[in-house]
């Protein structure tokens, strides 16, 4: 547990999917259409991108932010760490900030009146996805920043972004995760 952590947000996916996935074996009827399993039978066949990154304490963040601190859970009564010798399992404190890496921002974040986290329906974490791959341009533009032409040319390569759809950016500074903690 070395004072990492990892974001779980595509296994919880994967689990949950999973949870309800009985297999198919010869002779067996098709799910049917619309279910958990028909959709994990899709989804199973498919090429799955994993988003996230181990971070802890010496995880580039943006300069207003403090950098993440772990520390080991204690047992109350004993004021020991829990231990996976004495207690069967361990466990960390965690303290960071929200906006790490690839995240979701509610609207809470931006309006006073927006709604939390917490607030907005799950249907609205399940969405048709469009990804605005600014790699290129980044490549000729370090700071290069979203534009409407931008989104236009995706458009007329792509047609119309779906309504309701969810936008991705696609920046790959990832890349410079560790190599060139300045970018972040």
């Amino acid at each position: 547990m070395n004072g990492v952590l990892r974001g779980c947000a595509t296994s919880a996916i994967i689990a949950t999917l999973g949870g309800v996935h009985t297999g198919c074996s010869k002779g067996r009827p098709e799910p049917a259409a619309g279910t958990l399993e028909h959709a994990w039978q899709i989804l199973s066949t498919r090429r799955w991108v994993d988003l996230t990154h181990t971070f802890g304490p010496g995880t580039p963040v943006w300069s207003g932010f403090d950098p993440a601190l772990f520390t080991p859970a204690t047992n109350r009564s004993t004021g020991r760490p829990f231990a996976i010798g004495t207690d069967g399992f361990r466990t960390l404190n965690s303290s960071l900030v929200g906006q790490y890496g690839t995240h979701v921002d509610p609207p809470a974040h931006f309006s006073a009146q927006g709604q939390t986290l917490d607030q907005l329906s799950v249907t609205n974490m399940t969405l048709r996805l469009v990804v605005f791959d600014l790699t290129p341009r980044l490549r000729q533009d370090p700071n290069h920043a979203l534009t409407v032409t931008d989104i236009l040319e995706w458009e007329s390569a792509h047609g119309r972004v779906p309504q309701g759809a969810f936008a991705a950016l696609r920046t790959d500074l990832s890349k410079d995760w560790e190599s060139d903690p300045r970018r972040f």
